[in-house]
């Protein structure tokens, strides 16, 4: 096998070793005139290895570093193995050839170079030359000498050189190894070819070369013999093209698309014959889109520079993509003739309107429970050879998604054959009296298509049976705060489709049985002696309406009195009726409102509150006071058993209102609490803490000191005893409330580092100062039917020496008290129920002193 080795040659001539231009290239001087060169002037002696070649213009170059690497030729008539360039012939025999035996360590090439001197330029070489084989090295594969070309080297290895395949010298005899005879016709090949399409300046030089290449096994001698190079004039080629067409196809009959195939100049002599035919593209004659058509030997005629060829579209109405077609020119023969453009392009353009999307409206019943199904239908209208597609979505219209229907969102693909896709919502029943109901579904983003009804409308029909609007209280009672407002809710079920009203008094125009005149007080406004500001009138309910709320502002005092009564009653309804419950009790909470801060107190979990302390500043309080109260407003906590609230008079007293009360239970309920010496009850130690008047509290005794600021216990502690001798009266009666007053809360969880909020006081704090009074007895007793108490039962006392009746109302088990009475008395009791009658409302008692079974039992219902 041979190896490849890199050259870096040095052309050598027996002119001299002089560079190209000065002379020792072949001068081209006449076109169409041949160069030609037998190479019989080479030596014929036998077995020399040291020749220089010495026809002028041809040169050789070798490398690989053997022992024949010399830039010299040697005399050979075929048996020699070695590598070398040779003179190759018979034994002394002048007929000679230039050629080469390449091996591993000899690398030869050899050549000519060629001047243009013609004052033209060249446009062909015509090359013509005979192969010799002189040597087979390895039988049964064959080798060659290449045929190169360069118009831009300067010796035999520079430039860029380019293969003339048809001039490239292949060994003809391949089947006995050894010695050949190269002028044999059996080891002989004639070759010609011309190379076209050259531009070779005049003044400008040009390179040949023949290249052996490393064949396997051993080595081959071949040469060449009788070389010609004819140069051509520059004749500018005629250009052979067709070209495209572009139609609309028509909605019937056939569409002639005429297809020219021309020439850049006229057909010379015998014109230019071709082949002609289409060919599908993306237009198939198997769907009838067009005609085939093909001609054979379709001519120009001498002189003439085009032709024509026509191809038949087919119309139709269906809507698709433009389609193309192919017009394949073959076989061209002319003289001069170069095909440019083979292919001609037809474009078949659509021209037919692409269909149409639509949607249907789809009314239906709702039903009563469950789902049903509205089920629209789109449709696809108009031919098409192409797939379309449109998105369906819902949309509220006076329905709406997730309560009367379930939203839907879709994208529907139609095949070219395809007309109708369904697309369903789901629709929620229901028994609810309502107008019938509409959604949408809408039609967008259509492709390859348009849009011709782009809105479907499902109508939810109403199937539900309307039941007359009924009017009603929501509560008999609402109760509140001083100082508060009462919210009154009206309520209205049935039918609420349409408009209602009803009136609304809650003042003391009518009378309430059995109780005479209320002992809340009416006005304008919050002026000394009003307790409310009632509010009259007509309440509509607008269609949808299910609820109404009255707001009735309180007032606050400085008084310490019962809590007080008014009457709610709804009458003269329209387009409803009144239901069971249309009067109501409205309750106004007597609260310690006397000196109210109302900002917030936030309470984080295992830490104090902020503000901490949150204080209060009194003046202008009576100089001296026999007790006070204390009312926390809307106070909230998750875990109020972690709570402490102590209380710093002026002059230092350290009082705990509440230590660990309510057990861990959430109040979530907002309560307002107001501690009373005389409430007769003491917040509770495990249960949840609601609104109302109760005893200072602390169910364990001896806390420890709360953070500073706060004073240093030890502190007051009343203890969880009703009716315990130590009491706000103990503590603050008989000081100077005048000063600052401090409440510090804090939540003693340990368990927990400081995290967020889980409390508040929302509504703030409020003190009321007990004036000295004569009054000191009390009534107490309970309301009851059988053995159950009767909560949230109205009882009025009147007659002694008040001014006007007083009205509470009792607890959750049934009992009442009224303090602060005068003894040597006589009193009036009265229960008023307006669901429990008895034998016995009213009860008269002398009050020497305390008296507490003044009891109230319902008649059998």
């Amino acid at each position: 096998m041979k190896k490849f080795v890199l050259m870096a040659a040095v052309v050598v001539c027996l002119l001299g070793f002089g560079k190209v231009g000065y002379g020792q290239c072949v001068s081209l001087t006449t076109m169409g005139s041949a160069s030609t060169q037998n190479f019989d002037t080479l030596s014929n002696t036998a077995g020399s290895t040291t020749n220089n070649l010495t026809i002028p213009g041809w040169f050789l170059t070798e490398s690989g570093g053997g022992l024949r690497d010399n830039e010299q030729y040697g005399v050979d008539t075929g048996a020699s193995t070695t590598g070398d360039t040779y003179s190759y012939g018979a034994a002394g025999s002048t007929e000679r050839a230039l050629g080469s035996l390449r091996s591993g360590t000899l690398i030869p090439l050899f050549g000519a170079c060629y001047t243009n001197n013609t004052g033209a330029t060249i446009g062909s070489l015509g090359i013509a030359y005979n192969g010799e084989e002189w040597r087979l090295g390895t039988a049964a594969r064959t080798d060659q000498l290449t045929f190169e070309y360069s118009t831009n080297a300067t010796d035999l290895v520079t430039g860029a050189w380019t293969n003339v395949a048809a001039l490239n010298f292949v060994t003809p005899d391949t089947a006995t190894t050894g010695a050949k005879n190269g002028n044999a016709a059996a080891d002989r090949t004639a070759l010609s070819s011309t190379i076209s399409n050259l531009s070779i300046a005049n003044g400008a030089t040009f390179w040949i070369r023949f290249n052996d290449i490393d064949a396997s096994g051993a080595d081959d001698g071949l040469a060449i013999d009788d070389f010609s190079l004819t140069p051509q004039a520059f004749v500018p080629p005629t250009n052979l093209s067709i070209n495209d067409v572009s139609a609309p196809e028509g909605n019937a009959g056939t569409t002639s698309f005429t297809f020219t195939v021309s020439l850049s100049a006229p057909a010379g002599a015998g014109g230019v014959t071709f082949d002609i035919a289409t060919a599908d593209g993306t237009a198939t004659t198997g769907d009838s889109d067009y005609v085939q058509n093909s001609i054979n030997g379709l001519s120009i005629p001498a002189g003439q520079m085009s032709n024509t060829f026509t191809v038949l579209v087919n119309g139709d109405a269906t809507q698709e993509n433009n389609e193309t077609f192919f017009v394949n020119v073959t076989n061209v023969t002319g003289t001069g003739v170069v095909v440019t453009d083979g292919q001609g392009q037809g474009t078949i353009q659509n021209d037919d309107a692409p269909p149409s999307f639509s949607i249907d409206d789809v009314t239906a019943a709702e039903g009563n429970s469950g789902t049903t199904n509205f089920t629209f239908t789109i449709t696809k209208t108009g031919a098409t050879a192409m797939s379309s597609s449109v998105q369906a979505d819902t949309a509220d219209g006076t329905a709406t998604a997730g309560t009367d229907y379930a939203s839907n969102s879709q994208t529907f693909t139609f095949l070219f054959n395809e007309t109708t896709k369904s697309f369903t919502v789901t629709v929620n029943g229901d028994t609810t009296v309502e107008p019938d109901e509409t959604f949408f579904v809408n039609l967008t983003n259509a492709s390859n298509a348009t849009v011709a009804d782009a809105q479907g409308v499902g109508t939810i029909q109403n199937d539900d049976v309307a039941t007359p609007p009924v009017i009603s209280l929501t509560s008999t009672v609402v109760e509140d705060d001083e100082s508060q407002t009462l919210a009154v809710v009206i309520g209205r079920t049935g039918d609420t489709s349409g408009t209602s009203t009803v009136e609304i008094k809650t003042d003391f125009a009518q009378t309430v049985v059995g109780l005479g005149n209320s002992s809340a007080t009416p006005g304008a406004a919050c002026t000394a002696g009003v307790d409310y500001i009632p509010q009259n009138g007509t309440v509509t309910f607008m269609p949808g309406d299910a609820e109404k709320t009255v707001f009735i502002p309180t007032c606050g005092d400085a008084m310490t009195e019962p809590n007080e009564f008014f009457p709610i009653t709804i009458s003269n309804p329209t387009n409803a009726t009144l239901g069971m419950d249309i009067s109501a009790d409205g309750i106004i909470d007597d609260a310690a409102s006397q000196y109210v801060i109302s900002d917030p107190i936030t309470i984080g979990s295992g830490t104090t509150s902020n503000p901490y302390p949150a204080t209060m500043v009194v003046a202008n309080a009576p100089q001296t006071i026999t007790g006070l109260r204390v009312t926390l407003f809307d106070f909230q906590h998750i875990g109020s058993e972690n709570l402490d609230v102590l209380l710093v008079g002026p002059q230092g007293q350290k009082f705990l209102l509440m230590g660990d009360a309510g057990g861990n239970d959430g109040l979530d309920t907002p309560a307002t609490i107001t501690f009373d010496d005389m409430a007769g009850q003491v917040l509770p130690d495990s249960s949840v803490i609601e609104s109302g008047r109760y005893e200072p509290t602390t169910w364990e005794p001896n806390q420890t000191s709360f953070p500073e600021p706060a004073p240093a216990g030890p502190y007051i502690e009343p203890g969880s005893a009703v009716g315990g001798p130590i009491t706000l009266t103990s503590t603050f009666g008989g000081i100077n409330p005048n000063g600052s007053w401090q409440l510090y809360v804090r939540d003693d969880n340990g368990a927990f580092a400081p995290m967020g909020i889980n409390g508040t006081i929302n509504g703030g704090w409020g003190i009321q100062f007990l004036a000295p009074s004569a009054a000191g007895v009390s009534v107490s007793g309970q309301v009851r039917a059988g053995r159950s108490g009767l909560p949230n039962t109205t009882v009025m006392i009147s007659g002694g020496g008040l001014a006007q009746p007083r009205i509470t109302r009792t607890n959750s088990f049934g009992n009442y008290r009224f303090d602060d009475l005068e003894a040597g008395q006589a009193y009036v009791v009265t229960v008023v129920s307006y669901r429990y009658s008895f034998a016995q409302p009213s009860i008269v008692v002398n009050l020497d002193d305390n008296l507490e079974n003044a009891d109230f039992v319902a008649d059998e219902r």
